[in-house]
């Protein structure tokens, strides 16, 4: 019995991630089509916030400088919304491309897409951050 229970508990808690993911897919999808579009906000931001962890500047550099460092060979990819509320709060989605060596530092290209609460929605290519140092991205 002990062991039926067991099972159930880590077949919901296998269900509540699935789920969790596919609503954070869903985020991601729509905060890059409305990006690419120039879009209006129009709320996306605020009611896609409630499901993003908030994080600030100093956190996600913390977690870049983490993230980047030990995964060179794979595309990463972040989703968040930004504490900070100047000019506004932003729903960020980062994708960092592989690290490739560029004028002697490791680098990798990214794309940022992103939607201002109350304003529009936006995405920047081609944004390239390289390694300062072991482990220290710029």
């Amino acid at each position: 019995m002990r062991r039926a229970w067991i099972i159930c508990l880590a077949i919901a808690a296998w269900l509540g991630a699935t789920a969790a993911a596919a609503a954070q897919d869903d985020i991601v999808r729509e905060l890059q089509r409305k990006a690419r579009a120039k879009d209006m906000d129009d709320g996306f931001c605020e009611r896609a916030s409630e499901r993003l962890e908030r994080l600030g500047q100093p956190h996600v550099r913390e977690r870049l400088n983490e993230t980047l460092s030990r995964a060179d060979g794979e595309t990463v990819t972040m989703l968040f919304v930004s504490e900070e509320e100047m000019p506004a709060r932003t729903c960020l989605y980062l994708v960092f491309q592989p690290a490739a060596m560029k004028g002697g530092r490791k680098c990798r290209a990214s794309t940022i897409f992103g939607c201002m609460i109350g304003r529009d929605c936006r995405v920047s290519a081609n944004q390239p951050i390289c390694e300062r140092s072991p482990g220290m991205w710029d």
